[in-house]
């Protein structure tokens, strides 16, 4: 019994890669060789023209985020850890700020008055002393509340137009004040690419 069935497994799992391999045409597998690459970029005659272009379609979903009540800590830790300039704040599944490294660093920073005087004036060795400081606080301390952000649906070359005049490399999806995901140039760059990689490729 359990050996019929073992082999019934194997001749589904045999026809199933079978198929997939038949799928895959030459093209393909050269896209494959560039490395990872989102479903829409396989077979792409068989997509509508222009269809796949959707800041929903190539954002990343599993984001990284903290709350307005998260010991910055916590937060630079996660930027260090996964290489984020800035994290977005979620409280109760909306979408509230932004926590970033330039307003941390905005706040050991000298001001205007500061400057007056000249840099030598300043006490840098004291304004580090006075990181630990800092970061004895939430994110609420330090968070921009004005959060710059692009619906699901909008077109990922106009988001890249919002991007650039923002001087942004990364900005939330966003569906009202609920997060979806978080879409950077790198994807869309990407996105691009596969999307002509039969004119780069002929």
């Amino acid at each position: 019994m359990h050996g019929g069935y073992f082999q019934s497994s194997i001749k589904v799992y045999f026809t199933l890669i079978n198929n997939v391999l038949n799928f895959f045409t030459a093209q393909d597998w050269f896209l494959l060789k560039c490395g990872p690459v989102p479903l829409y970029a396989i077979k792409p005659r068989l997509l509508e023209k222009g269809k796949i272009m959707q800041a929903s379609e190539i954002m990343t979903t599993s984001v990284k985020s903290v709350s307005s009540g998260t010991p910055l800590t916590e937060a630079v830790s996660l930027m260090c850890l996964y290489r984020y300039s800035g994290i977005p704040v979620v409280d109760d599944g909306k979408l509230i700020g932004i926590i970033a490294e330039k307003d941390i660093l905005a706040s050991l920073l000298p001001n205007a008055d500061d400057l007056k005087d000249g840099m030598a004036a300043i006490d840098f060795n004291k304004l580090m002393s006075d990181y630990a400081g800092i970061l004895k606080g939430t994110v609420s301390d330090l968070m921009t509340h004005t959060v710059k952000s692009v619906p699901a649906d909008m077109h990922i070359l106009k988001a890249a137009a919002l991007m650039a005049g923002y001087r942004f490399r990364r900005i939330p999806v966003t569906d009202g004040d609920q997060l979806l995901g978080m879409l950077s140039l790198g994807d869309i760059h990407k996105a691009i690419f596969h999307k002509n990689i039969s004119i780069i490729a002929s």
